[in-house]
């Protein structure tokens, strides 16, 4: 009985365990109102990606280590096994000169590790990237659809009206149809765009461990962002993509020597004791030596010559790659820089657009109480505000979206915290 009471306790004990585990690698939090940049900082915290960059710095650490011990004494044994004996021989060799075969290894991995932390930036960078593309999908169907609900709302005031007409035999049947059969649109736009709500939603959910319905973007207020021509400065100095690969040019240099000093020679101190023998004849008693011994091998031919110049040739193509790769950067920050600035001149139309649509479905209401207007333009009064009002949401977050994405490529979003830079 005490057995199974024991039992029952650690198994008690190892599902509440297991419970616990379960929500720290989950680690999700669910908030009702959260900002962009709180998203950001937890998905840098949570997603395994972010995770696996962090571990390759560590392992680059670890070869660094590795590669200080090439210049401390390597000890050996040797044991031969013959008929006629057994021959042990153990050394102790300390480089005293490698030809920069030490140092230049060391160079190698240090630089590596320089790259794995660049590395990292670039992975928050294109997950913080992910995130406001998400982000913005996700606020564009949450914002349509308040519009499609406020659309509705007019479509349902004319419903009632045009059935008091029908009864009144003011108006036929007819009329009903084609405002039915645009709010059957309008309910057709308004589910498709709660689908992906919920979509974004989960993708948001799965970037950070982050479940919210309201997103908050108070802190663009104190976002500024100065001309195209900085920009592009900026944007040559912090993008971490850049970053990354003016890193791995500088280790294909260090490559280049690495395999330069593979022609020169070791000079090592050896000490050597030996022990026994293998043929009748050798002398089987102890020896010590302490002696200099010089290694070298250059491969076979003028494969050596032909290394160093494969490693020059790798080295000036990373250079050219990095000189392509910014000139595409340059062109999609200038191309997301002119959309901003277009978003934000459509964002002052349409508001006077919608001003004036407004007015005038008001006025149609009125002239076709009088019979001076048709139910037709009554209908596509309601349908040309409606889609007034969805091109002024799609611009106002194409501008609040494109700010923080300019922002990001610029270097002003912090890719390790996701705050706002002064810079």
């Amino acid at each position: 009985m005490v057995f199974l009471l024991f039992a029952f306790t650690l198994f008690l004990k190892a599902d509440s365990l297991e419970s616990n585990l379960s929500q720290n690698e989950i680690e999700k939090i669910e908030k009702t109102d959260i900002s962009l940049e709180e998203i950001i900082k937890k998905a840098i915290t949570y997603h395994p990606k972010i995770k696996v960059s962090k571990e390759s710095i560590n392992v680059a650490q670890a070869d660094i280590e590795s590669a200080k011990w090439g210049y401390y004494p390597t000890p050996s044994v040797d044991v031969s096994n013959s008929s006629n004996g057994v021959l042990t021989v153990a050394r102790v060799d300390q480089p005293l000169w490698t030809g920069g075969k030490l140092d230049s290894q060391y160079d190698l991995v240090s630089g590596k590790k320089e790259v794995s932390k660049i590395v990292l930036q670039e992975d928050i960078y294109l997950l913080t990237s992910e995130i406001i593309d998400t982000v913005k999908m996700y606020e564009l169907s949450k914002k349509n659809i308040l519009t499609l609900e406020d659309t509705k709302k007019q479509m349902d005031e004319l419903s009632s009206l045009i059935d008091r007409r029908i009864e009144a035999g003011a108006s036929t049947y007819a009329d009903r149809d084609l405002l039915n059969s645009r709010i059957m649109q309008l309910e057709s736009d308004f589910t498709n765009n709660k689908i992906k709500q919920e979509l974004y939603l989960e993708q948001i959910e799965l970037l950070s461990g982050i479940k919210t319905k309201n997103i908050q973007f108070d802190t663009l207020n104190n976002l500024e962002i100065p001309s195209n021509t900085i920009c592009v400065e900026m944007l040559k100095q912090t993008h971490p993509i850049l970053k990354k690969m003016f890193e791995e040019e500088k280790v294909a240099l260090l490559e280049v020597e690495k395999v330069k000093s593979q022609i020169y020679p070791n000079l090592s101190l050896r000490a050597e004791h030996k022990q026994g023998a293998l043929y009748e004849d050798d002398d089987k008693t102890k020896d010590s030596l302490i002696y200099l011994t010089l290694q070298a091998s250059t491969g076979a031919g003028l494969v050596a010559k032909t290394n160093i110049e494969a490693a020059k040739i790798k080295a000036k193509q990373l250079i050219h790659t990095r000189l392509a790769k910014e000139k595409e950067l340059i062109n999609n920050l200038l191309l997301d820089y002119n959309n901003w600035t277009q978003a934000n001149k459509q964002t002052k139309i349409y508001e006077q657009t919608i001003e004036s649509s407004q007015k005038v479905l008001e006025s149609n209401i009125r002239l076709f109480a009088v019979g001076k207007k048709q139910w037709l333009d009554l209908v596509n009064s309601i349908k040309e505000l409606s889609q007034y009002k969805l091109g002024f949401v799609d611009a106002q977050i194409q501008s609040f979206i494109l700010k923080y994405k300019i922002a990001l490529q610029i270097g002003k979003l912090d890719t390790i915290t996701g705050e706002i830079n002064d810079i």
